[in-house]
């Protein structure tokens, strides 16, 4: 039952990954259907994130009442709605309430997701590492949907695509009342002061709110580098591939060496790599930087489910409550990591778009640099 369910909610987690992703994928599309300014562009990137930000914190206390299997069924729905209604969008306006809306479902579902896996007993991270490996299998397939509908000039089917996908997701899933399910909301809220004013809780936030800055800035935002400096629109989509490919290669590698050492030493060696590849894509063209963008999806690969799980057992607290406040903050590095592309404008055009991605990918390995090994050792921190 254990194992059937970890498929279940892989399965969740890869259509999860087909509609964040996809958001990169589209912006060069709506650009041309638009006529978009790159203030625009950061726009629609916070717009998704802040629809992320506010579901998860809602769909994080909703999980504590009514179970997290519950609330996957209620984002699968309203995933299917969001995803008709954009397959049709005629005007920018009405882009931005889809994306909110995709933004939405995508991290409501995913926060359902993370409480159901590190809920399994004695399977919890374990469960949630696999979940989150399967999350770049999701993201490689929907480039490949992408270039599919290419060959006809058209972008809008792929979301059609998507919507049955979800169909059949809502159709066939299941799951019971998670243990902590039945919290009432106000003991819920009651929560959240104490997140942000104990350095234990808003630890885990910081480290999270920097990484998902870093990540999304680079891979929602390089298909519109390349095709901006001139490498055409399958450039995007095969950048895309390379990094998610990478990155599924980089979560399976980090899942295996967990059964050998503890989180932290396995995240310093990836971020160093991560920092040298961010500086090479902002400083080579062509096929090498494609190349650059895989080893950055390589490098970013083991951070989020390890981040996730690490500040779990720092804070001694995986309820969804907290999952939800933790990855609400990560979603919210988004909606900055949007603001500053927006605010910078012009002034980042070309190679230096990635820029402020590389800021806070640096400072986030600083921090687990200085904090990280000294929380791992403190907390004696193990896995199941």
């Amino acid at each position: 039952m254990k194992e059937t369910r970890i498929s279940i909610l892989s399965f969740q987690m890869c259509l999860t990954a087909m509609t964040i992703t996809s958001i990169g994928l589209v912006t060069p599309r709506l650009t041309e259907d638009f006529s978009l300014s790159a203030s625009e562009q950061g726009i629609l990137v916070s717009m998704q994130y802040i629809g992320s930000t506010l579901a998860c914190f809602i769909g994080g206390m909703f999980c504590e009442k009514y179970g997290s299997g519950f609330i996957g069924r209620v984002s699968l729905a309203i995933g299917f709605a969001a995803m008709i209604c954009f397959s049709f969008v005629q005007s920018y306006p009405m882009a931005l309430i889809c994306v909110f809306s995709l933004g939405a479902f995508s991290l409501s579902l995913q926060n359902s997701i993370t409480s159901s896996a590190l809920a399994i007993e004695g399977q919890g991270h374990r469960a949630n590492a696999v979940t989150q490996t399967v999350f770049p299998v999701g993201a490689i397939l929907v480039p490949l949907l992408f270039l599919l509908f290419s060959f006809w000039q058209m972008w809008r089917p792929v979301y059609l695509v998507l919507a049955a996908l979800i169909l059949i997701a809502l159709l066939f899933s299941r799951g019971t009342r998670e243990t902590t399910a039945s919290v009432g909301i106000i003991h819920s809220l009651k929560k959240f002061p104490k997140y942000v004013t104990k350095g234990r809780y808003m630890l885990g936030a910081a480290v999270l709110f920097l990484y998902v800055a870093a990540e999304i800035g680079f891979w929602s935002l390089t298909p519109t580098l390349f095709e901006s400096t001139g490498a055409g629109h399958v450039s995007g989509i095969i950048s895309a591939c390379l990094i998610w490919t990478m990155m599924l290669a980089g979560r399976i590698l980090g899942t295996v060496l967990l059964k050998r050492f503890s989180m932290i030493p396995i995240l310093i060696p990836f971020g160093i790599l991560g920092i040298v590849s961010y500086l090479l894509v902002m400083f080579t063209s062509g096929t090498i930087a494609i190349v650059c963008t895989a080893l950055v999806g390589l490098a970013c690969a083991p951070f989020y489910a390890s981040i996730i799980s690490w500040a779990t057992i720092v804070a001694n607290d995986k309820s969804s409550s907290y999952l939800a406040f933790i990855m609400a903050s990560g979603s919210f590095g988004a909606v900055f990591l949007g603001w500053v592309v927006s605010l910078l404008g012009d002034a980042i055009a070309g190679k230096l778009i990635v820029l402020p991605a590389l800021c806070c990918f640096t400072i986030m390995l600083l921090m687990l640099c200085i904090f990280g090994l000294r929380r791992e050792k403190n907390c004696k921190l193990n896995h199941d």
